[in-house]
């Protein structure tokens, strides 16, 4: 058999959540979620996706304070799962794990040093496709777009917390209480960068600044907000991570 793998989403979340009585302290995760599909014979190439399978890696928040300490955690979390037999594909889901969170966002130091700081939950779909020998698939064996309908999304954030709940032994009916008063309960979404418009930093007036840093927007990449205003993207992804409201105007990211 040959194994085809599509990595259908990441997203990262803020975890605002504090030990209970009687429970370990919660730690940050990366939690997986791996729907199958098996082609045997023709008729079942149309075949959907089962209900996702979870899995939850623990880390230690030092493992985001590099490049390369980012890239070693999309390996070990991969491998962690056990669900994936071939090189190439686990190659692929570590690589475009590794590259998303450093291209798409940004930690302060008080993710790190702050223990009661929310922590980072990292949710990675997944669909993995099992081809029997001398059945054509005309799949991708690394990271693709998905040409299947892979079936309802199910992965809200109730669901999420649910899994975590599961997983982490946490009892149903226990009252849960954040970690960060300031902070809402729960899960919070930090905004990815690829979804605002990259700039060319270049294109700007000499004097123009970015409003985070008070550098000029010259000096690098930069990405534009919904309400037009442009940052450089490093610290437009620093502020994303701290606030959900925009710098200049304020206004709340949906």
């Amino acid at each position: 058999m040959e194994e085809f793998m599509i990595l259908e989403r990441i997203r990262l979340f803020k975890w605002n959540v504090a030990a209970s009585h009687g429970l370990h302290a919660f730690q940050n995760q990366v939690l997986f979620l791996i729907k199958h599909r098996l082609f045997s014979t023709p008729e079942t190439s149309n075949a959907g996706y089962s209900y996702p399978i979870s899995h939850c890696f623990p880390f230690n928040p030092q493992c985001l304070s590099s490049t390369n300490n980012v890239e070693e955690l999309g390996y070990e979390a991969v491998l962690s799962t056990q669900q994936f037999l071939e090189d190439r594909n686990i190659d692929a889901l570590a690589i475009g794990i590794s590259r998303h969170l450093v291209n798409n966002y940004s930690f302060g130091l008080e993710t790190f040093s702050n223990p009661n700081a929310p922590k980072v939950l990292i949710v990675v779909e997944v669909k993995k496709t099992w081809v029997f020998k001398g059945f054509q698939y005309y799949g991708s064996g690394e990271i693709g777009r998905d040409r299947f309908n892979g079936g309802a999304d199910i992965a809200n954030e109730e669901n999420i917390l649910l899994r975590l709940s599961y997983l982490l032994g946490v009892p149903v009916l226990t009252a849960l209480e954040p970690s960060d008063a300031s902070e809402p309960l729960g899960l919070t979404q930090v905004p990815a960068l690829h979804l605002f418009d990259l700039c060319d930093g270049g294109a700007f007036p000499a004097d123009a600044t970015c409003a985070i840093c008070l550098e000029g927007l010259s000096m690098g990449s930069c990405r534009k907000m919904p309400c037009s205003h442009v940052f450089h993207g490093g610290c437009i992804a620093h502020w994303l991570w701290k606030k959900r409201s925009r710098p200049m105007c304020r206004s709340q990211l949906a």
